[in-house]
């Protein structure tokens, strides 16, 4: 059984380091530990390989504390006009993110530096900091048997991540919430106030750019659910969406929950995951339906006219940006499509049906979205 305080001193143990800047993430927590603890999915490696990410979230949180007690002026800097890319999951919000990190004048959160980000890289260094190598080498020793999971969703070390991992340091994540089956912490994301971890990032973000600067360019497709609380935090945010069919976007968000639980459980409930991420899925599309109709900049972006001609769509949303599209940006990310053409590591099968669900069941959810965006469809009627 997993102890929330047990927990925080384990959290402590590890880094030295006693003081939080607040106790924003308790609640998180403990409800979070909780439905851990009652769970019957779970298996025991499972249940040690959950509590070693909480420990790790927290031992994070207080070396960014202590960080900050040491260099408050950090608190005082600007995070000006950020550019958030959201959407819908399994949307394309993955490539959007990966294109304009490769203009040079962008700063993207990195996959290692997401988990560890203090102290932040040395200038220049971000590619090449020591962190960086070892998740590399981690990387490259991967056992062949976790090449499934590559086909659904997969950074390297020093590509962009999402915002998510920053989030699980004040225990308000999505990704928290995908490891395992835990169903009153999933009601609870979906309705808790989010403000405090978008506090908790800029402040994440005020470090790591005091030494390797840029435009931030940042993505998570759960930005969706709580672009209220974004947009109160970051007010001169950019928002960028992505669209794509929902059914098939749904059918994929199901497959990748039941390759994450498969790590951490002896079973994995499919009509569970069916329930729950319809529902959250379609939030992800009415929350920003209402956003913009009160506040922010929205630009949209369709997943096919991304894929067909993705400089056609990053030149619009330059245009839209008001930012220089360079030639040495405009390479750099054609360099990157040549790199990573789709379907890297394999294609990804899934089905709405696999998961108790069928396109009759949910269109109805789904029509006060396809009435306004109407996504190029992807499923055979």
């Amino acid at each position: 059984m997993m102890n929330s305080n047990s927990i925080i001193e384990k959290a402590r143990t590890r880094v030295g380091i006693e003081q939080f800047d607040s106790e924003s993430f308790r609640e998180g927590l403990d409800i979070l530990v909780s439905d851990i603890n009652a769970s019957a999915f779970i298996s025991e490696n499972g249940l040690r390989g959950l509590e070693k990410i909480l420990i790790g979230q927290l031992a994070a949180r207080l070396k960014v504390s202590q960080y900050l007690r040491e260099h408050p002026d950090l608190l005082d800097t600007p995070v000006p006009r950020p550019v958030f890319v959201l959407g819908a999951p399994r949307t394309g919000t993955t490539l959007l993110n990966n294109l304009l990190a490769a203009d040079p004048a962008r700063r993207s959160l990195l996959r290692w530096e997401i988990g560890d980000p203090v102290p932040p890289a040395r200038p220049g260094e971000l590619v090449t900091d020591p962190r960086c190598l070892a998740r590399r080498a981690a990387d490259a020793a991967r056992p062949q048997a976790q090449r499934q999971s590559l086909k659904q969703h997969f950074e390297d070390a020093d590509t962009p991540s999402e915002c998510t991992i920053l989030h699980g340091q004040d225990f308000k994540a999505q990704f928290l919430e995908a490891l395992s089956p835990v169903p009153r912490y999933s009601e609870w994301i979906l309705r808790t106030d989010m403000t405090s971890a978008y506090r908790y990032q800029k402040r994440v973000l005020q470090i790591l750019q005091s030494t390797n600067g840029g435009t931030w360019n940042l993505k998570m497709p759960s930005h969706a659910l709580h672009i209220e609380a974004l947009l109160d935090v970051f007010p001169d945010a950019r928002i960028v969406v992505t669209h794509r069919d929902p059914y098939k976007s749904m059918g994929s968000l199901c497959s990748l929950i039941e390759s994450v639980q498969s790590g951490f459980c002896k079973h994995v409930d499919r009509d569970l995951i069916g329930r729950t991420y319809s529902v959250q899925f379609c939030e992800h599309l009415n929350r920003p339906m209402a956003a913009r109709a009160r506040r922010g900049r929205f630009h949209d972006i369709y997943y096919s006219a991304l894929v067909d001609d993705p400089m056609a769509e990053i030149r619009g949303l330059y245009a839209w940006l008001g930012d220089e599209l360079t030639p040495e940006a405009e390479e750099a990310m054609r360099a990157w499509l040549a790199r990573n053409p789709q379907h890297r590591f394999g294609t990804h099968s899934y089905s709405l049906e696999k998961y108790g669900l069928s396109v009759d069941q949910v269109k109805p959810l789904l029509e006060p979205y396809l009435r306004r965006f109407s996504p190029e469809s992807e499923v055979a009627s």
